[in-house]
């Protein structure tokens, strides 16, 4: 009860200072500047997720949205694979060392690991269920899809840990250019949701 009592404590006291705040404290305190960036940010890409989809599924097929969504999350699923906890690795020795340095290793090595994995993907699938097999178009954005949202993630790691978080709102907004890319591939199916998606990264 003493800990609960202390965590409600500690809440309101922060609910309280925030509430004082006037805008241009806003502005000048980085701390809850950058706090307010990171939940636009989040609201930014789950609203213009929810819009991809809901624009996909109204031009596309029910079998190109189920075929560009197993593609989607399983370069999704690579792409976390290969962060290694670089993000928070940054987060951790930003303010300690050279921050170009860090953030040029920590690409170079996610991005090449993005590759690796997502290729060692493609041949345990081709091996595992022969049905499955990606033709050239598919591997190459797959693959490419992969490795853009890796660096997409290390880069929102790095403004983060610089206390740039607008940056990631920026970057949020970016790449919700995607569900306009969409008209212009309809014609190509499932591939033209990946290209969509794989383009609003690069």
């Amino acid at each position: 009860n003493t800990q609960m009592a202390g965590s409600y404590e500690r809440w309101t006291g922060t609910v309280r200072s925030v509430l004082s705040l006037r805008l241009p404290d806003l502005q000048k305190d980085s701390f809850y500047r950058n706090s307010l960036y990171l939940t636009l940010s989040r609201v930014a890409a789950t609203a213009f997720g929810l819009i991809f989809w809901i624009v996909a599924a109204k031009i596309y097929s029910q079998g190109d949205i189920g075929i560009a969504t197993a593609l989607i999350s399983t370069a999704t699923l690579v792409s976390n694979i290969a962060l290694l906890g670089m993000g928070q690795s940054m987060i951790r020795y930003f303010s300690e060392y050279d921050r170009s340095k860090i953030v040029g290793t920590a690409l170079r090595i996610t991005s090449y690991c993005s590759i690796i994995i997502g290729l060692a993907f493609i041949v345990i699938t081709s091996w595992w269920a022969p049905g499955l097999v990606m033709t050239a178009p598919y591997v190459l954005f797959f693959v490419l899809l992969a490795c853009t949202t890796t660096m997409v993630s290390t880069l929102g790691s790095a403004f983060t840990a610089g206390r740039n978080a607008k940056h990631t709102f920026i970057q949020n907004l970016v790449l919700g250019s995607r569900a306009l890319l969409l008209f212009p591939f309809v014609v190509i199916g499932s591939l033209g949701i990946l290209i969509s998606m794989t383009l609003s990264t690069l």
